[in-house]
């Protein structure tokens, strides 16, 4: 993920971003509503919704939208990167659910996460990062594999 600000702030947002992913792979199990429509107030802009899934799907098939990309983030992303982030994406299989999960400031862009998960009980969590004019400058896909409680 090509994050630009404060490196602590950044390390606070990957943490708290783990949390909420483990914290979910444990309640997977108890929810049978989409985590968007069981949290209250949990809404993404159907625009940034629509964003995220192509950005997902565009690197499923080895193909990103570099016009929605800004300059350094078109740069660092060389289509070698893509090949094989793609053929990871594609390892999980097809996805169950795609959610929004959260938003907040990093650094001066606007920071998105959404969950998506698959029957495997994997679950990966796609951050991108808008700055103000729109322009991605920011993604990462990190994935979990959740421990299943023995109680």
């Amino acid at each position: 993920m090509v994050l630009k600000g404060n490196p602590l702030q950044i390390r606070r947002f990957t943490k708290r971003l783990f949390l909420a992913a483990v914290v979910v792979g444990v309640l997977q199990p108890f929810l049978h509503a989409s985590l968007a429509g069981a949290v209250p107030g949990l809404v993404a802009n159907r625009q940034i919704l629509v964003l995220a899934k192509a950005l997902f799907y565009g690197f499923r098939k080895g193909v990103v939208d570099r016009s929605r990309l800004d300059s350094d983030t078109s740069r660092e992303l060389t289509p070698s990167m893509v090949q094989r982030e793609g053929a990871r994406l594609r390892s999980f299989g097809s996805p169950t659910r795609f959610a929004f999960l959260r938003s907040e400031p990093v650094g001066n862009a606007a920071g998105y996460d959404f969950i998506i998960t698959f029957r495997t009980g994997r679950i990966l969590i796609e951050s991108i990062a808008l700055d103000a004019s729109g322009k991605i400058e920011g993604i990462d896909f990190r994935s979990f594999v959740p421990r299943r409680s023995t109680v």
